[in-house]
This record gives structure tokens, sequence and C-alpha cells, in this order.
């Protein structure tokens, strides 16, 4: 599938972002930006399968940068292939107790720009990142153990207080996507050109994320940090 072709407004967001070989901040093996690029787009099309619908790699999309960096718009995008009573949005402030009654029986679901007071536990994160069943409790009924659908983050690099990666148990739940470059020149129209794209976005990325499944069974590879390329790393 031609990457470029239909989807210019939404490819622009990344292709401003991957690293160059030029750059003195990039080592060897970044100079195949199409790879990556073609990797982001499958990982992003993967949160359009409910989770271990399709595979097991029990990682969750985290996406990070400063702000006017494509974060935004990436999360409009994704809300716009969903109606928007199956997308769930989580507040830094959510309440501890009942927080994830707003996810039940949502498809998909955001929590924007992550602060560091930010009132979700890192366990609790840890466990939705797997795919595992998590207590929803709802004001004056019994918990239930409900699965939550597929979900982002994005943040700007911060993480909430009580946080630790210790023994990289944080880090190997996520799928990180860094926007890290600042976008000198915006296009105040790319949101809404992103839109009228969306049709063609959807099959981009769900071709994407099939297409990067198809050729892990065909290579026999199981273990997503051995076929992603090394800007994941």
């Amino acid at each position: 599938y031609d990457i470029r072709k239909f989807c210019p407004g939404f490819i622009s967001i990344f292709t401003h972002q991957i690293p160059r070989r030029d750059s003195l901040t990039c080592p060897d093996g970044y100079d195949d930006p199409d790879i990556i690029i073609r990797t982001m787009l499958a990982v992003i099309g993967r949160v359009l399968f409910q989770p271990k619908c399709m595979d097991n790699f029990q990682r969750f999309l985290w996406i990070t940068g400063e702000s006017g960096v494509g974060k935004g718009t990436i999360e409009c995008v994704l809300r716009g292939l969903y109606q928007s009573s199956d997308v769930g949005t989580l507040a830094n402030n959510m309440e501890t107790t009942f927080g994830y009654a707003v996810l039940k029986d949502k498809l998909f679901w955001i929590l924007d720009e992550l602060r560091d007071d930010c009132t979700m536990s890192m366990a609790d994160f840890l466990r939705i990142s797997t795919g595992a069943k998590t207590a929803v409790r709802t004001k004056y009924k019994d918990a239930v153990d409900v699965q939550l659908g597929h979900g982002i983050i994005t943040t700007n690099s911060c993480l909430p207080k009580g946080w630790r990666d210790q023994k990289g148990n944080l880090r190997r739940r996520l799928i990180v996507l860094l926007f890290n470059r600042p976008v000198t020149r915006p296009n105040p129209e790319l949101e809404a050109q992103c839109l009228i794209e969306l049709p063609h976005i959807h099959v981009l990325l769900v071709r994407a994320f099939l297409s990067m499944m198809k050729e892990m069974a065909d290579r026999d590879i199981k273990d997503l940090t051995k076929f992603w390329p090394p800007y994941f790393e």
C-alpha cells in the first residue's frame, strides 16, 4: 500500500517526526523512514481491534512529545473512526474508586496529556495494558470485572508521581511513539484535512496492522521487540 498517496495530511505528521540519517542525534539503523512510519501506522491500527483479538503483545500505545506536534490530531482521527458513544475519556483527576466506570462498554479510550498529578495508579495501568480484566466500580452497585478496550495515552514526557519503572516493568508494557521534533510551520488546516482523509486513513491503519501481523507470522516472530526497527527500542 502507498502510505503517502491517499492520506498526505495524516502522513505528514509522521514524516516530520521520523529521524533522518543525517541528523547528529540518530544512530545507525534509522535510515529507512518508510519502515518506521509503517510500523507506527501498524501499532496505531492495532487499537482498532479489541485486546487479545489479534495478538497477545500486552503493550499499550503511548505517544509522547511537546504541544503542537500532532498528538491531538492523531487523537481526533482515532475518535473519528468510532461513534462518539463508543469512545471514553479518562481524566487526569479521575476518581480513584469509580473513575473507570466511564470506560465501561467503550470500544476505545483516551487519556489526553497525562500529567504528574494523574490519579491513575501504576498498578491499574499495568493491568489494563496487559489486556487483563479490570474491576469497574459504580456507585451503589457491585464491582464487575471488565476487559477494557484499547486506548492511548498522550503526554509531554512526564510520569505521574509514584510511578517508577522498576526493572523495566513499565517500559516493557509500552509502545512509545516519540514526537520530539517541533513543528515550526504548523498547518492550521491539518485536522480538517485529516477528517476528509478519514476513510482512507481507516483502511491504511487496518492494512498496516494486518500486514505487520502477516509478516510476523511468515517470519515466525511472536515478540514485537524482535520485529520493530531500532527507533522503538
